[in-house]
């Protein structure tokens, strides 16, 4: 009899999230699982699917795949993803990697004194660790550690260190997700 009135509240009440701009840009911020994208990237409490530590951390306990993604933008941009996941890896704990790249494709850059050099607009590199373990039955805990790189016009780089974390609870008709992502460092 409890299930309804849980169940009727999750579903009126609002979500909190907070999302902010940051240096990161879209890299750090993208959504590189088409499945994800197709639940309008509500994701968090999904579980099965390697693409999903870049959600909640804690959804790994559940992979048993291996994932990859490419995009083409409308430019010269595009994106690629890979992703492994391996269950039990460690004493019952599992883990998975995964590297994720942007290119914006190659510009012409003018100099103020008119010459013209052609450049890789951005590139952008993202590899993750991810370490989570199920407690029980229904909880799962796990955390990313994410290094990212930014490299623009082939000339300015920066690289930083992220943090993810997530709590997946699951329930016969419910799955609860809770993240916290890309937290730590700072890029200029």
């Amino acid at each position: 009899m409890r299930a309804l009135p849980l169940s009727f509240a999750a579903l009126l009440l609002p979500s909190l999230a907070y999302c902010g701009a940051s240096s990161f840009g879209e890299l750090a911020g993208t959504e590189p699982s088409v499945r994800a994208t197709a639940m309008a990237n509500a994701y968090t409490a999904a579980d099965g699917d390697v693409m999903g530590l870049y959600y909640n951390p804690a959804q790994s306990t559940a992979s048993k795949s291996l994932g990859t993604m490419f995009e083409r933008g409308y430019a010269e941009d595009s994106m690629g993803l890979a992703a492994a996941s391996i269950p039990d890896a460690l004493g019952g704990f599992n883990l998975a990697a995964s590297f994720l790249y942007y290119t914006s494709g190659d510009i012409d850059l003018y100099s103020r004194g008119g010459s013209k050099s052609t450049v890789n607009g951005e590139k952008d590199y993202l590899g993750a660790l991810n370490i989570s373990r199920s407690l029980d039955e229904r909880f799962s805990v796990g955390g990313n550690i994410k290094f990212m790189n930014r490299k623009l016009f082939d000339r300015k780089s920066a690289s930083t260190f992220l943090f993810d974390g997530g709590l997946l609870v699951k329930y016969p008709w419910l799955n609860i997700g809770l993240a916290v992502q890309n937290l730590g460092g700072s890029m200029e």
